[in-house]
């Protein structure tokens, strides 16, 4: 349950960060990278967020709709 709390934070702050990483995520909600991996991972399943899959370490997460709005 606490998992799911965590997620919609993180979603609300990839408005903040349109663009992120799994570490920015884990310094600004003190939890570990690997949940914050985890988090991310389960938006970009569920399309909210986006991956960039051609990146094997420090894979950054893109919420588009928010960077679309900025150009």
């Amino acid at each position: 349950m606490i998992l799911v709390y965590i997620q919609k934070d993180v979603y609300l702050f990839t408005f903040r960060e349109p663009n992120t990483t799994a570490v920015q995520v884990a310094k600004r909600f003190n939890i570990a990278a690997s949940t914050a991996r985890n988090v991310l991972n389960e938006l970009s399943e569920l399309a909210l967020i986006f991956k960039d899959s051609s990146q094997k370490r420090n894979i950054e997460y893109f919420n588009y709709d928010v960077l679309n709005l900025l150009n």
